[in-house]
């Protein structure tokens, strides 16, 4: 009877995982699908993990002429391991520019202690607010003009924490979490507005 009842209870549990696992997959692919259409993009064909759940769900499509890319990726393995989204955008480079805007905290004072060098704009409230990294520090202290600046700063304060990354000529917005969560597609929502934004600061930078 105990050994039933073990049984019965393994099962229900892997059910119970399953069924979570389910729900979980189709509200990411159901979210992004809204959020796709919000931010003028199409979802493609999405995989299928055992036929059941449905894996990296991806969406793409043209906007301001520049391709843009939704999609989720993992870092780390095992019980590490972690999910995170990204928006990327590819703006039209003449040559090699960088840069990192990322949230003021504890990871901007470990990079700072391990001699990692920001640059400051002049305005206290984004300075405070965000680490910012570059190749370019003039061309970009420029170009990041007091409107995006504040476009930035309203964003963060809505929620959007992630970081925005303009490398190899591809400039993403990651925030760790799945599509899964309503509130984290408002951020991407957010964040894809300024990553528009940016896409044009990378443009005048790299043609200066």
């Amino acid at each position: 009877m105990n050994a039933m009842l073990a049984v019965l209870l393994g099962l229900g549990f892997i059910g119970f995982i399953l069924w979570r696992g389910l729900v979980q997959a189709r509200q990411t692919h159901d979210n992004l699908r809204r959020l796709a259409d919000k931010l003028g993009l199409q979802v493609g064909a999405t995989d299928s993990s055992l036929g059941v759940f449905l894996t990296s769900p991806r969406a793409q499509g043209l906007v301001d002429g520049r391709a843009m890319e939704l999609y989720t990726f993992s870092k780390g393995s095992g019980k590490s391991r972690s999910t995170w989204c990204a928006l990327r955008m590819r703006p039209a480079l003449a040559r090699d520019v960088e840069f990192d805007l990322s949230p003021q905290g504890l990871g901007s004072r470990v990079l700072g202690w391990f001699g990692v060098k920001e640059i400051t704009l002049g305005q206290r409230e984004f300075d405070e607010a965000f680490f910012v990294r570059t190749n370019e520090p003039a061309l970009l202290t420029a170009a990041l003009v007091a409107a995006i600046q504040a476009k930035m700063l309203a964003a963060q304060q809505a929620g959007v924490r992630g970081t925005f990354k303009l490398e190899k000529g591809e400039l993403t917005y990651t925030e760790q979490g799945t599509f899964a969560a309503d509130k984290l597609c408002a951020h991407f929502e957010s964040a894809a507005s300024v990553l528009r934004d940016l896409a044009d600061v990378a443009e005048v930078v790299g043609r200066t």
